[in-house]
């Protein structure tokens, strides 16, 4: 048992900054990047009589504020997929 686990994090490094597990980005496409992240921005729906560079509506229809990124608040949005990439789902625009 324990030989498949090393087997499994041998290509994983454990970051202690951040306190989990983290794989090369680009080798496993987990995390959006920023392009990606831009695209997905200027696929949501603006909202009338707002500067569209700075408000934007979510899938739901809640305003987010592109500042505030990251955050806990009302304005404030991240980006993650649609289909969890534990479930299987990609790293694509078509899936933020």
């Amino acid at each position: 048992m324990w030989d498949s686990l090393s087997d499994l994090t041998s290509n994983t490094i454990f970051d202690k900054d951040v306190r989990k597990f983290s794989e090369d980005e680009h080798k496993n496409a987990r995390i959006f990047t920023r392009a990606q992240k831009d695209v997905c921005w200027n696929m949501s729906t603006k909202i009338q009589g707002r500067d569209p560079a700075r408000w934007r509506y979510d899938p739901v229809g809640n305003p987010l504020l592109h500042a505030l990124r990251g955050c806990h608040g009302a304005l404030c949005h991240e980006y993650d997929h649609i289909v969890p990439f534990s479930k299987g789902g990609k790293t694509v625009v078509e899936n933020c």
